[in-house]
């Protein structure tokens, strides 16, 4: 008999025990905080200057404040404004892309808009999609508009509009 209590007190207690365990680790949790994000993104183009003129050719002077269509530019779109006289005839124009900002920019794409002369070519050269700008970075790309050497007619138009804009993402 004295078995079957000592049995008895014993179950007693542990189911004590654990409904004082359980209560204890029943109560309700509360986490709470908060977290501040603090970035800057400053992806521009610092300068824009023609470098390299070959033959009869001129850089036209193009407010850079406005697109060809009249909206308002970017501050990641140049527009050039170019006349090619003759065949060979070029400009290579020097562009300085720089991230002030705080964070990293990956450059997602370059889209182009031109004024559809036959005779004028352009090559773009220098920062490709893809390429990171680091804080603090600067990269230069490199744009050539040349009159086609290959043309055997004189256009009407001797003249060329060429926007570039980069489109650049987080990183």
């Amino acid at each position: 008999m004295r078995s079957k209590n000592l049995i008895v007190c014993t179950l007693c207690s542990l189911v004590i025990l654990m409904a004082i365990g359980y209560a204890a680790f029943a109560a309700n949790l509360n986490i709470t905080g908060t977290a501040n994000i603090t970035s800057n993104w400053d992806v521009h183009l610092e300068s824009i200057s023609p470098g390299n003129i070959v033959g009869d050719a001129k850089d036209l002077p193009y407010d850079e404040t406005l697109n060809p269509d009249g909206t308002k530019a970017e501050n990641l779109s140049a527009t050039f404004k170019t006349e090619l006289v003759s065949p060979g005839d070029s400009i290579t124009y020097s562009v300085i892309v720089t991230n002030d900002g705080t964070i990293d920019a990956r450059l997602d794409s370059i889209k182009t808009t031109n004024a559809n002369n036959p005779a004028i070519i352009y090559s773009i050269n220098g920062i490709e999609e893809n390429d990171i700008l680091a804080v603090g970075d600067k990269k230069t790309l490199t744009i050539t508009v040349s009159y086609d050497s290959n043309i055997t007619t004189q256009p009407d138009i001797l003249t060329s509009t060429l926007t570039v804009t980069l489109d650049f993402v987080q990183s």
